[in-house]
């Protein structure tokens, strides 16, 4: 997959790889003007495993909701564990234009207290997850920001703004 140095106001910053053979990265992206303090990093790596042996069409896609479902609840944990006093504010189904074509997954928001850019500050932190991309790998985003921005058209641009361009199965 790659990672453009801009993603509209967005730039690349640090990244990350947490395996020796380049398959689990995480990249961040930040927005750091006057006006609004953006930090969003995108994970992709390897999609939970999923065995089919001549499984009906049907059958792999109910395994692969459950194992898509699972992902998920795991990496909101992640996201709440460390943060003592953090909320689950919102946890929706999302779709998202993305090349031509409609992506769907989920998207966890939180909120909490926690030193962002040098001080403690409110923040609202949203986790959008979508598994399977390409058959077999996992995109994560993590966006966060201080609570009392409206950051929506921003939240769009690196949502969409990421190209989908992981190999396929």
């Amino acid at each position: 997959m790659t990672f453009p140095i801009a993603i509209g106001e967005f730039h690349r910053g640090s990244i990350q790889h947490y395996d020796q053979d380049g398959l689990d990265v995480g990249v961040s992206y930040n927005l750091l003007d006057d006006r609004r303090q953006i930090i969003a990093t995108v994970y992709v790596y390897p999609a939970p495993p999923l065995v089919s042996i001549g499984s009906p069409p049907e059958t792999v896609a109910s395994a692969r909701a459950y194992l898509s479902n699972q992902e998920f609840e795991a990496r909101k944990r992640e996201a709440l564990q460390p943060r003592p006093g953090a909320r689950l504010i919102e946890d929706t189904e999302i779709s998202i234009p993305v090349g031509g074509t409609v992506r769907t997954g989920r998207m966890a928001t939180f909120e909490y207290d926690e030193n962002f850019l040098g001080k403690k500050q409110s923040l609202r932190s949203h986790l959008c997850m979508f598994n399977f991309v390409g058959g077999k790998w996992a995109l994560k985003f993590r966006i966060s920001y201080p609570r009392h921005l409206e950051v929506t058209r921003e939240i769009d641009s690196i949502l969409q703004g990421v190209p989908w361009n992981v190999p396929r199965e």
